[in-house]
């Protein structure tokens, strides 16, 4: 059959029959070739499809220069590399961004391990009252009042005040350590 005649004088039918004829052989020869996919081939023959269609209607492909079957697997070969290339940049980004993410947590968690240590550290040294406050407070979840009976204070502002005073040791008790590591 004359591909190219047939398209120009009823290109729909002779469009689909044409694309019925080479779809599956294309697809096979595809996969064998450069690895690709069923679903990435039935692309790549589309757009294939599409391109010499267009060079059918546009009289670029005339009967007299093109072999169609040579013609439509070299578009689906060149189709074919492109796809390839960019799945390899694709692979190769996503390769360095989760070693990028890999490295970001590990020197976030190493952050967080080194700050964790200095603030147990600044604990340590605090000494009592303010130890027993920040503990009951941060860490057994007690509310004020129920500090003020623990400890025996006079009323909730007075372990409102020690607590914030407590606060403020502490974080320049961090500072220093934390100037002392660096």
């Amino acid at each position: 059959m004359d591909w190219i005649k047939e398209i120009k004088r009823n290109d729909n039918k002779a469009l689909k029959l044409f694309y019925k004829t080479y779809r599956k052989d294309v697809l096979l020869w595809l996969g064998k070739n450069y690895n690709i996919d069923m679903e990435t081939g039935a692309d790549i023959f589309q757009q294939s499809i599409v391109l010499f269609y267009d060079k059918v209607i546009q009289n670029k492909l005339t009967d007299e220069n093109a072999n169609v079957k040579t013609y439509i697997y070299g578009i689906c070969k060149n189709k074919a590399l492109t796809q390839l290339r960019k799945d390899k940049k694709e692979n190769s980004f996503k390769k360095e961004y989760s070693r990028m993410i890999s490295t970001k947590e590990n020197n976030e968690n190493d952050f967080l391990e080194k700050k964790n240590e200095t603030l147990s550290e600044a604990l340590d040294k605090i000494g009592n009252p303010c130890k027993k406050i920040l503990e009951l407070f941060y860490y057994k979840m007690y509310n004020i009042e129920e500090i003020s009976t623990v400890l025996g204070y006079k009323n909730a502002n007075t372990t409102k005040t020690q607590k914030y005073k407590c606060i403020k040791r502490l974080q320049l008790m961090v500072l220093a350590i934390y100037r002392k590591k660096i």
